[in-house]
């Protein structure tokens, strides 16, 4: 089964991140999707934390506790496929890369005093 694209740019988001972080560089070529993260040991509480913080922050998706397991942690295609599997819509997740991009909005105008009758 084919990945979406979707998958395939969180994939290579994933991918990208751990080579970075987690993976040392005489590794870093051969680390794929396919890579047994629990069993080579990339994955340990700490980098764990740390990646679960990526996919929030860059990606957008909070993972619910129900899906922070082993089954999930296995290889990056089953990371992507659990934070896919959450996501919010594409137009909501457009609309969110590209609210991160621009300025915050201004804070709203104070309200006119009412005024007080004596």
């Amino acid at each position: 089964m084919a990945a979406t694209a979707t998958e395939s740019a969180v994939t290579g988001k994933l991918i990208a991140f751990m080579r970075e972080r987690f993976i040392p560089e005489e590794f870093r070529e051969s680390f794929d999707e396919d890579t047994k993260l629990l069993e080579l040991g990339v994955l340990d509480s700490l980098n764990a934390a740390r990646l679960l913080n990526f996919i929030r922050s860059d990606l957008g998706v909070g993972l619910p506790s129900s899906a922070i397991d082993s089954d999930t942690f296995q290889d990056v295609r089953h990371l992507a496929a659990a934070v896919c599997a959450v996501q919010p819509d594409g137009a909501a997740a457009q609309a969110r890369a590209t609210d991160r991009t621009r300025a915050p909005a201004p804070p709203p105008a104070p309200a006119a005093p009412k005024e007080s009758r004596a």
